[in-house]
């Protein structure tokens, strides 16, 4: 199995994990406002499209791609990376948006290679950023 197939099921996981999140969100028509759930099942569609793609390309090419190792110089900060995810999904049904956004915002950039004062002013920012253009300018009561 080389590097693109791993990666596109992955990305298969992620989809069908968030979609297991969102499949209860609701839907409504356009004259009502598209719901809840809209925006979700997008972006849980363009994940599994794009890990699709990755797999047909994997499959197109896997007699000349490198095979995959499981360890590797970033697997700790790849794991990193999706525990942050993790523990954004899990924050966000107990807390509602604002202090998960903050969190993986200043996790990742720390991981990354941020320092913590600047990862937390940017995660700051960021958070308020998201929370505003969610409440006022989207109009989407969160959490």
């Amino acid at each position: 199995m080389n590097t693109d197939i791993a990666t596109g099921f992955l990305g298969l996981v992620i989809a069908f994990c968030a979609w297991l999140t969102a499949r209860n969100f609701p839907l409504q028509s356009l004259e009502n406002g598209l719901g809840a759930g809209f925006f979700p099942l997008l972006i849980i569609g363009l994940i599994a499209l794009l890990s699709l793609t990755s797999i047909a390309v994997g499959l197109a090419k896997s007699g000349r791609a490198r095979p995959v190792t499981l360890v590797r110089k970033g697997t700790p900060q790849a794991a990193t990376l999706l525990l942050s995810l993790v523990v954004f999904t899990f924050l966000f049904g107990q807390v509602g948006l604002l202090v998960p956004v903050i969190i993986l915002i200043v996790g990742l950039m720390f991981v990354l290679g941020a320092s913590l004062l600047s990862a937390a002013a940017v995660g700051t920012i960021a958070g308020g950023a998201v929370y505003g253009l969610f409440v006022h300018v989207l109009q989407m009561p969160l959490p």
